[in-house]
């Protein structure tokens, strides 16, 4: 969108934030607001022989302390695992329930688990308290290895699964025997991806709320979407959504980790315990204990031809998901997605994977980054480059001997994904001539007579960014919605209020979707005002994440725009006495 001198672009943001004038959460202050800390288990495994919170309740501001045992009535903290139904197309999926509940109960399963909640006037009395909590623990044999986990002998950490599996999706597509009997050569390697972790400037956090009079909470968190915080606090206390009310303060860094987990529901269960507001803040050594991702093993076999035709792909997927399943689908993402975008942008027929999400006494799952998107063309590209070694190809050739060409597009890919446009042989040769891609190759030979070592790497890769509803219930996840929604409202003086569902990380949602309903209606931008990040006030939808505000949330805008439109022209008949 270009604008004129006359209609400069305003970045309201920018301006907020460059001033000292962001509310983080860490910045929100109520009337009365007291602190929790957690006493965290330092076992991978262990029983919880006894808990004594005495010493804790001698600290100067010490308000209450909270065990497992307090907690016996409780409302669950919501399901872990989750459910699936009919998988769509040739595939099988399978996912389970399992009971969680918001603080262990008799055993603790990994390091870092919150055992006992300790609440005082400030964050250091607190902190201080969840020192003094005496803990005594047996230790028990960890499970930390997803192939051990897998062995018939290896004890199931949640009974009520019946195996150490949270989620397992096999499928096929054409006919991979057939093709892998015919090649010429066949390869075969297996990758393994390292814990990694999100380390975003402000951690994650809640602050908790309760009004007795109304029976309603109240919950500020710091994530890209409220909609989902408010139907897992709701259903750990078995409310209507409407009980609940949850605000999105500005986000101090996201990247998939920051969601609703139990300590979430439990500072609203503080809240109404005490009858004050509860506030949780997680320290960097939470952080980096509690919340983690990219745990991979994936063994892959690729068939060839001589000539380098690619024939046919098998994948073998484990994903340590850690002890829990944090979110209704979101054990089963990264495993799916990690061979799900394997194809990219090649010509692949016959396709075959078995993936799995398995369960360890290691810290829980979270998104990451991608969602595992950049683990699929990893693979597909290692291969392709192994290939071409293997069969004494440029890499670049074998590449373009199986890029889908311009002119197969639309393209649907053997996975199910459709391809609209795009021009990949193209695209490389570009770039091979702006790197100057024999000079490279001449001095690389060069290096290598020096004994020097010089790498040259390329790769393609397609992200799919703003999944919809569809690509869930395709692998049999029920009860996972993915959209996302605009209301916008003009008053009697012509000035616009913008209300979206999700809420801005970073993505510039305050410059550029007030621009494009301005720029829509003949307005200048400063007569719309954004409104996000409250589900008083936003219309439901699930996040800004996965690269979905301008595709989602802008569609959503554009139609609402749309149905505005119509009614001002009707208005307008109305009051004009025109058609």
């Amino acid at each position: 969108m270009v604008a004129s001198s006359e209609d400069p672009i305003l970045r309201p943001d920018l301006e907020r934030w460059v001033q000292g004038k962001g509310e983080y959460l860490d910045d929100i202050r109520l009337p009365d607001l007291c602190h929790v800390a957690f006493a965290r288990s330092p076992h991978a495994h262990a029983r919880i022989v006894s808990i004594d919170p005495s010493a804790a309740m001698r600290v100067p501001g010490a308000i209450d302390v909270v065990t497992p045992d307090d907690l016996s009535q409780f409302a669950r903290a919501g399901n872990g695992g989750f459910e699936v139904g009919p998988a769509y197309g040739d595939s099988e999926v399978w996912g389970g329930l399992y009971d969680r509940p918001p603080l262990p109960i008799g055993v603790t399963l990994y390091a870092g688990e919150a055992i006992v909640a300790c609440v005082a006037e400030t964050r250091y009395a607190a902190e201080d308290m969840a020192a003094e909590v005496v803990i005594d623990y047996e230790a028990l044999p960890p499970i930390v290895d997803m192939e051990e986990a897998l062995l018939p002998e290896t004890p199931v950490i949640h009974e009520q699964l019946g195996s150490n599996v949270f989620f397992r999706r096999r499928f096929k597509a054409g006919d991979p025997d057939r093709a892998f009997a015919e090649a010429d050569t066949v390869l075969e390697r297996t990758f393994r991806w390292a814990r990694q972790t999100v380390v975003p400037l402000e951690a994650r956090g809640a602050i908790g709320s309760y009004d007795e009079r109304a029976g309603r909470f109240t919950a500020w968190v710091s994530v890209q979407g409220p909609h989902p915080v408010r139907s897992t606090i709701a259903g750990a206390f078995g409310l209507d959504e409407g009980a609940v009310r949850v605000i999105c303060s500005d986000v101090g860094g996201g990247f998939g980790a920051k969601g609703a987990g139990s300590e979430t529901v439990l500072v609203c269960h503080l809240a109404r315990r005490i009858g004050r507001p509860v506030k949780w803040m997680e320290d960097r050594i939470e952080n980096l204990l509690c919340v983690q991702s990219r745990d991979h093993l994936i063994r892959v076999s690729a068939a060839f031809k001589k000539d380098g035709k690619l024939l046919a792909m098998r994948a073998r997927a484990l994903v340590d998901a850690g002890a829990h399943s944090p979110a209704p689908a979101g054990v089963s993402t990264e495993p799916s997605m990690s061979v799900l975008s394997m194809p990219g942008t090649y010509h692949l027929d016959n396709f075959q994977f078995d993936t799995t999400a398995v369960v360890t006494h290691k810290a829980p799952y979270v998104a990451y980054r991608g969602v595992s998107k950049p683990v699929g063309p990893f693979l597909t590209e290692r291969m392709m480059d192994i290939a071409a070694g293997a069969l004494g190809m440029d890499p670049a050739e074998i590449r373009r001997r199986n890029y889908i060409q311009p002119d197969e597009f639309p393209y649907k890919q053997v996975q199910g994904w459709l391809y609209d446009s795009g021009d990949y042989p193209g695209t490389m040769d570009l770039a091979l001539k702006l790197a100057d891609y024999p000079a490279l190759r001449h001095e690389q030979a060069e290096a290598r007579e020096r004994g020097e070592y010089i790498g040259i790497g390329m790769a393609a890769f397609l992200e799919a960014g703003s999944i919809g509803s569809r690509w869930y219930r395709e692998r049999g996840v029920v009860g996972r919605p993915a959209f996302d929604g605009a209301t916008i409202q003009v008053d009697g003086r012509g000035r616009v209020a913008l209300k979206i569902s999700g809420k801005s990380a970073g993505q510039g949602h305050e410059t550029t979707f007030p621009r494009l309903v301005a720029k829509e209606l003949g307005l200048p931008q400063t007569h719309v005002r954004l409104i996000q990040g409250d589900t008083d006030t936003a219309p439901f939808g699930v996040t800004a994440g996965n690269s979905r505000s301008a595709a989602s949330i802008g569609t959503a805008i554009l139609k609402a725009l749309s149905d505005l439109k119509d009614k001002m022209r009707r208005v307008a008949n109305l009051f004009l006495e025109v058609d």
